[in-house]
């Protein structure tokens, strides 16, 4: 059967999923997680990881949510909760490499 969806909304779908389980609204999930599908930088292109390991999704209280890049032992983990507009307490991050993992094994691609 041919694939009905392509590959980024299927990371999306997965993306959306991890948020709701972390307690997000899944209206606040699927906005947020199109901040990773279908949004770069000059680091890293929509749909994909960094180059290096993480790439981390956080939404936060106020509902902004952005990709961050926190590499391992890089002692940046205090950034997964600054957003652009400061000092965030309430902040859900789920790791994108992971939910890229599982739903690629998921699809077989």
């Amino acid at each position: 059967m041919a694939h009905k969806l392509s590959l980024r909304s299927a990371l999306r779908i997965g993306t959306m999923g991890a948020l709701v389980a972390q307690g997000v609204e899944p209206s606040v999930a699927g906005w947020a997680a199109t901040r990773w599908t279908d949004s770069g930088n000059d680091e890293r292109l929509p749909g994909c990881l960094f180059a290096e390991p993480l790439t981390v999704l956080c939404v936060f209280a106020d509902g902004d949510a952005r990709v961050v890049h926190s590499p391992i032992g890089s002692g940046r983990a205090f950034d997964l909760f600054v957003s652009h507009g400061g000092r965030q307490n309430g902040v859900r991050a789920i790791l994108v490499d992971f939910v890229d993992k599982q739903v690629r094994l998921g699809l077989k691609v």
